[in-house]
């Protein structure tokens, strides 16, 4: 679940080409969703309280 508006003070930006941005455009309007709430809810859901990843992606994982 989203934290409420008043707790979300950062922003994180990309780039992604533009057959990803439709995807996303046409997964979040399915949801009755903005594209910002979509990936928002799937970086929530991608990472704990802790900010520890839930999945090991190669994404998500690094060698250390």
């Amino acid at each position: 679940m989203a934290p409420p508006d008043d707790e979300r003070t950062e922003r994180i930006a990309t780039s992604v080409d533009n057959e990803l941005k439709q995807t996303i455009r046409v997964e979040a309007a399915q949801c009755g969703m903005s594209m910002s709430e979509l990936v928002r809810e799937i970086l929530i859901e991608e990472f704990d309280d802790a900010g520890n990843s839930r999945t090991r992606t190669a994404a998500t994982t690094c060698d250390d």
